[in-house]
């Protein structure tokens, strides 16, 4: 179940980029309980592929 959560977390920063940080980062304060640095991980590995960059995703997901 942890394995198909992480692949489901990598496939969605990758599928909906900056924005799909923000949100991820925005679910923390919301009704569900969703913990904002499991997202920093995956799109930290995206931006070493070269798919991100992280500059960017830093600016995204600085706290409000």
């Amino acid at each position: 179940m942890f394995h198909q959560f992480v692949v489901w977390l990598a496939h969605a920063v990758g599928q909906w980029g900056y924005p799909g940080i923000v949100l991820l980062m925005a679910l923390e304060s919301s009704f569900f309980p969703f913990p904002s640095e499991v997202v920093i991980p995956p799109a930290a590995y995206l931006a070493t592929t070269g798919e991100m960059n992280i500059a960017m995703i830093l600016l995204t997901a600085r706290p409000s």
